[in-house]
């Protein structure tokens, strides 16, 4: 049945267009960047609150790839050779197919910005704005309707434990070996080869998983040890550290993703990749803010001028 459903959005996609399509790979791409607004919202805005997002994203990034990696479920198209992924979202259709990724982290960074937010229609726009990209998700080819709503389901319920558990979930301990365990796991076990690379590219995904929730750990735990940055400043000010974070945090990932693929293993580069670039947003940044901030008075900084 998931695949008739996907035939017949696959009829309906060629008869609206490109148009429609390319519209609804737009709404695709709001996930992959969500992590984007997340860190704006750490360095401009509310880094408590930045950091719970942050938290819910990550948490469910690694429970995700985590299933993944344990269910090795094919994609549509490979379950059904009658199904074709639409252009616009098939090279980033890496890896395994439940439960759907982009679903997890719409959920996760959407949902989480519709908790904290103030305005009733605003958490209803990111509610809706979630569940186009989890549709979108369907009617491009690249996931069945289980990927998608156990996806969906998934960023919600990491919410929820984030917000019932509160600070009972900070031991940088515990959840340091949970990510050494899962990180070993995930390079030794064997992997179902529905196509040449696909072990590969599971590793890949997985492991750019942990090395973000490594990176959360120890970008955290410096931030809070040795700065403890504030975002009480101006417009002017926010702006600065939204270009100067964005430049930063950019140039570490793509500069870092050619690099180590040149040297290393995909997955591996892939680990370092997730690990080094969280580390940049989370302390490295705020490092850099302080530093230039530092010379101006804290009412120059908080006063708009």
């Amino acid at each position: 049945m998931d695949i008739e459903y996907l035939l017949w959005l696959q009829n309906l996609r060629n008869t609206l267009g490109p148009i429609i399509e390319l519209v609804l790979s737009c709404f695709s791409y709001l996930a992959t960047i969500g992590i984007l607004f997340i860190a704006i919202y750490y360095w401009c805005i509310d880094k408590k609150k930045g950091l719970l997002v942050l938290r819910v994203y990550v948490m469910a990034n690694v429970l995700n790839q985590t299933l993944k990696s344990i269910i090795c479920c094919p994609r549509p198209w490979m379950r059904d050779n009658r199904i074709t992924p639409s252009s616009y979202a098939i090279k980033g259709a890496t890896g395994y197919s439940f439960p759907s990724g982009h679903s997890v982290v719409a959920s996760a960074t959407y949902c989480s910005f519709a908790y904290i937010a103030k305005s009733r229609v605003t958490k209803v726009l990111l509610c809706i704005l979630f569940i186009l990209i989890g549709f979108s998700r369907n009617y491009l080819g690249v996931h069945t309707p289980q990927d998608v709503i156990v996806g969906l389901l998934e960023g919600l319920l990491v919410l929820l434990i984030v917000v019932k558990m509160k600070d009972k979930i900070h031991n940088h301990g515990l959840w340091s070996c949970v990510l050494v365990a899962l990180t070993i796991f995930s390079l030794v076990k064997s992997y179902p080869l529905y196509e040449a690379s696909d072990a590969d590219l599971m590793k890949a995904d997985a492991l750019l998983a942990y090395g973000l929730g490594f990176g959360y750990l120890l970008g955290t735990y410096l931030e809070s040890k040795y700065l403890n940055f504030d975002c009480m400043i101006n417009t002017k000010t926010k702006v600065i550290r939204f270009v100067i974070g964005t430049l930063i945090t950019a140039i570490t990932f793509f500069g870092l993703n050619t690099l180590l693929k040149m040297i290393m293993a995909r997955y591996l580069a892939k680990l370092f990749v997730g690990f080094i670039t969280t580390l940049v947003a989370l302390y490295v940044c705020p490092l850099i803010f302080m530093k230039i901030e530092k010379n101006h008075p804290k009412d120059d900084l908080v006063n708009n001028s």
